[in-house]
Order: structure tokens, then sequence, then C-alpha cells
């Protein structure tokens, strides 16, 4: 009888929890800044009183060609223990605490390590369009977004546009277009989603010069139940994918990828 009772208070308490675990808020604040040639961001992920804690920066997204057509390219730093290292072997030629002079081929290889985590990854256009021609792909592609997106809750939405092409017609028509898509955009995610505040949007024109400026920060919650079940379908939809054969991405050092 006691066996009996003990994996019966083990099961309960596993069983507890699971549905502690299924049930946790998952909080991600994205946050993106493009001002001229300076572009900064961040995707800040945390879970569990703290306990899960993802954190990446962004330090520039630009637009590019590679042998395959167009490219987006984000980069990314390196991490800080990671720099200091490399710094070190680029100093020394050796490892750290090693005598001067000695051969560098491991200290090399690692700062080749560091240099591509700190490299960009590309997304190119014939990936894209790989995906978009695969209809069955996007329809579950989009099930599992919409079904993400009405399980948000939306803590925060601010996004700031500068828009000018340097003629005062033009500018003004395009800042009014843009603000016309940007408002039915959000429109439709407000109907989707939950939003505890009204989303603020600014769309501002600038008649001087040609310039596309802007910044956005928002704030997400989902149940961690949810974000890994979605997560879980997104993975096995994309190793389908790989598996019938598609491009998959990667950083520059895989590819030839060039940005003006």
């Amino acid at each position: 009888m006691l066996p009996v009772l003990c994996a019966a208070t083990v099961f309960a308490v596993l069983f507890l929890f699971a549905v502690l675990i299924y049930h946790a808020p998952l909080r991600m604040t994205v946050s993106f800044r493009h001002v001229g040639h300076d572009d900064t961001g961040f995707v800040d992920i945390r879970g569990l009183g703290g306990l899960l804690h993802f954190r990446r920066t962004l330090t520039g997204l630009d637009l590019g060609f590679s042998s395959e057509g167009p490219s987006v390219k984000v980069a990314r730093p390196p991490q800080a223990g990671r720099e200091r290292q490399a710094h070190a072997h680029g100093e020394t030629g050796g490892e750290p605490g090693g005598e001067t002079g000695r051969p560098a081929g491991r200290a090399a290889n690692r700062d080749a390590a560091y240099r591509r985590a700190a490299s960009a990854t590309a997304l190119t256009a014939e990936e894209v369009w790989h995906v978009l021609r695969d209809i069955s792909l996007v329809r579950r592609i989009w099930a599992v977004l919409c079904d993400v997106f009405r399980r948000l809750t939306v803590d925060e939405l601010r996004l700031s546009l500068r828009v000018g092409t340097g003629d005062v017609v033009t500018s003004g028509v395009v800042c009014g277009t843009v603000w016309a898509v940007l408002s039915m955009l959000v429109g439709r995610w407000t109907g989707t989603s939950s939003f505890r505040q009204v989303p603020v949007l600014r769309v501002v024109p600038d008649y001087q010069r040609r310039v596309l400026e802007g910044e956005a920060h928002c704030i997400l919650r989902i149940r961690l139940g949810h974000a890994i079940r979605a997560t879980y379908r997104l993975v096995a939809l994309w190793r389908r994918r790989k598996r019938d054969g598609a491009p998959d991405s990667g950083t520059d050092a895989d590819r030839d990828v060039q940005h003006p």
C-alpha cells in the first residue's frame, strides 16, 4: 500500500509541476531603433521568475545581394567574454599565460570561431521564395502564427517613423500611405490579440531630406506552454522544409554575401 501511495504522490507532484510550467507567463521585449546609419536593438525573453532568460542584441539590419539574390543581413555583436579572450589571443599569439611567440594555430582557430559568432545571418530572396511557393507549408505556418497571436497579450506597443523624400508633395503622400498601412495592420492585430494599452503610432514627415528612420518597442506576454507548443510545430515544419531540399540560411562565412 505504501509504494502505491508514494507513486501516486510523485505523480501528483509532477502533474502539478507540469500544469504550473504550462501556465507560467513568458515575457518578451522587442526593441529596435534605426537613426542615420546606426541600428540598435535587442530581444529579451524572461520566464519562470527569471530562471529562463534569453537576450540577443542586434547591431545592424542591412539590405544586400548574394549569389542567390537580394538578402537581409542581421548583425550581432560577440559576447563580452569571447571578445576579451579573442583580444588576449591576438596580443600573445598563443594561449593566455603561455610563452610569447608560441604557434598561434589554435588561437587563430578560436579567433575565427569568435568572429563567426559575431557575424551576420543572411536571409536570401531564394529562401523566402522557396517557402512562399509551397502553399501547404505557408498555410500551416500561418495557422500556427494565428494561434499564437490569439493567445498573445500585448502590454505595450510603440512605433515611431520619420519619412522623407526630399520633396514636399511626395513626402506627404508617402507619409500618409505609411500611416494608412500601419493603422490597418495594427488595427487587425488589436482584433486578434489582447492589448493592455492603446498602441502608440507616430509617422512624421520630413520635407527637407530623404530619410527613413524609426523606433519600435513592444512588450508581449504568452503562456510558456503555448510558446513551447508553437515552437515545436514551427521547428517540425522547418525540418520538413529542409528535408524537401530547400536552401538553408547561414552566416556570411558560409556564403558570399555582398552588402553595400
